[in-house]
């Protein structure tokens, strides 16, 4: 085992770890639900209703004709017993060629044609339609209501819309601030306890994200950039924020570097017998 080890040693070596400290700054970091009111959250929703409200949808049907007679003669036949899948079979089409599809009235384009179609009731047939594409006879399979969620179904989310774009709009108060907290002395740990932000210290992490007992560190804030970063940076030396996806920042500062080293076969014997 001993000989095994010393020949490939370097497999098992430790490589090199970077002990560091880091504030996000987003605005979720400093949103503060509380701050929102009642009122508020009422004024926004009256404003925005339209967000909170699934237009009707209808499932229709159009048969075009390729001449006015032939839709009237159509229309026609419907008062003396035929139906509207009947008409659809002698014109030499499928309900598949007539499905226009499950709309609301503003999607569709033909503005004749949706005042038409949302005038229906379920099954029932239009009269002759002078469509876009030539004359059309009309039928609704489907009619799903209007639904529009209440005020005590979205208030919790508005409240937190709220309070994440006045978080926004201060962000780089915020910023600025604990800038100048650092630049008063204040260490990384007291400017983010001043400003009510979390700081985050990671004991240990190589190049690759992973953490001496080869685990992933999950939640890093703007992962690759910090870690390269990290592994750029000087020991105790404060440095420039990084910038993350969704426009926040993220300050860190190196606190200790372990140099890459050999491992002891004790360290790893596992690893090595089980190779």
């Amino acid at each position: 085992l001993q000989a095994y080890f010393e020949a490939n040693k370097k497999t098992y070596a430790a490589p090199e770890y970077r002990k560091f400290s880091y504030v996000r700054l987003e605005p979720e970091d400093i949103m503060d639900i509380s701050a929102v009111t009642d009122q508020q959250v009422s004024d926004d929703y009256n404003k925005n209703k339209g967000r909170y409200t699934t237009p009707e949808m209808r499932t229709i049907e159009q048969l075009v004709f390729p001449t006015l007679d032939a839709a009237k003669a159509a229309s026609d036949s419907l008062k003396t017993g035929a139906t509207f899948d009947k008409i659809v079979t002698a014109q030499g089409k499928t309900q598949a060629d007539t499905l226009l599809g499950t709309l609301s009235k503003d999607k569709i384009s033909d503005k004749a044609v949706a005042d038409a179609a949302f005038a229906l009731a379920v099954n029932e047939v239009s009269p002759v339609v002078q469509g876009t594409f030539g004359p059309v006879l009309l039928r609704v399979t489907e009619i799903k209501p209007q639904v529009v969620k209440s005020l005590a179904e979205v208030s919790d989310q508005i409240r937190k819309d709220l309070a994440l774009g006045e978080a926004s709009r201060i962000l780089l108060d915020v910023h600025d601030n604990y800038e100048d907290t650092r630049a008063a002395g204040s260490t990384l740990a007291e400017a983010a306890a001043k400003l009510k932000l979390k700081d985050v210290t990671v004991e240990a992490i190589d190049r690759t994200g992973l953490k001496p007992d080869g685990t992933i560190i999950k939640d890093l804030p703007a992962s690759p950039d910090l870690i390269k970063a990290v592994f750029e940076a000087e020991p105790n030396t404060e440095n420039e924020a990084l910038t993350t996806a969704n426009n926040g920042f993220v300050f860190y500062e190196l606190t200790s570097i372990t140099p890459a080293r050999d491992r002891t076969l004790d360290e790893v014997r596992q690893r090595v017998v089980a190779d």
